[in-house]
């Protein structure tokens, strides 16, 4: 609030480097605010789940669509989406997460490359893992893009809290996005996970188990 004050009333008076540090200044702190807005909702996930409902997952990432249609139009991405189905889940939580994961595939897109990203999904039988064989089948959900995308190994670690492959000057952002994603994931019993190549774009995998896979079909 000072620094907008400042730079309201005295930013005609100040020469070229001060106008660079209250420039500087401001951009710190909207960093900050992001930062603590990402760690509020991180913190409140548990505390703000409406009621489970079995929802169309087309509905609810159309409503996101809906709401970024600003950003996508500004960055000229092209969206293509898939027969999702329906599933018992928090529809608030996965609006978040739809949010958060097309906000990364735009944001870290090509500058001279426009921004495809294509949403498919699947059901598959359980990958093996011991804690995962009392799971019949599971809904996996698929956010491709054509992104800068990053080295596989640090597939894992770009879920942790503030962990950022990139810095400020180059993509803005708290390093908390993905760690909301992970969380809502676990909310659902589920997880999710990224599988990328440098300059080629990442695939995020969202994976909901299904305990009775009769009332969980793709819509006809």
């Amino acid at each position: 609030m000072f620094n907008d004050f400042i730079v309201l009333k005295y930013n005609n008076i100040l020469d070229d480097e001060g106008q660079m540090y209250l420039e500087r200044m401001q951009a710190a702190c909207e960093r900050m605010q992001s930062l603590i807005n990402d760690i509020d909702t991180l913190s409140k996930i548990d505390f703000t789940k409406s009621a489970v409902v079995h929802s169309d997952m087309n509905l609810l990432l159309k409503d996101v669509l809906s709401n970024m249609d600003v950003i996508i139009k500004k960055k000229n991405a092209v969206i293509t989406i898939d027969s999702l189905p329906h599933l018992n889940v928090y529809p608030d939580l996965i609006k978040l997460m739809f949010q958060h994961l097309i906000s990364n595939s735009i944001k870290f897109s090509h500058e001279d490359i426009d921004p495809v990203i294509r949403i498919t999904a699947n059901m598959e039988l359980p990958d093996g893992s011991p804690e995962k064989m009392n799971i019949n089948k599971y809904w996996r959900i698929y956010i491709h893009d054509n992104g800068v995308g990053f080295e596989q190994q640090y597939a894992e670690q770009i879920f942790t809290l503030f962990k950022r492959l990139h810095g400020n000057s180059e993509y803005a952002g708290t390093g908390v996005g993905l760690s909301i994603c992970k969380k809502i994931a676990e909310e659902h019993q589920g997880y999710i996970s990224a599988k990328s190549i440098v300059n080629k774009g990442t695939v995020f995998t969202i994976s909901f188990p299904i305990d009775n896979p009769e009332t969980e079909k793709r819509p006809s």
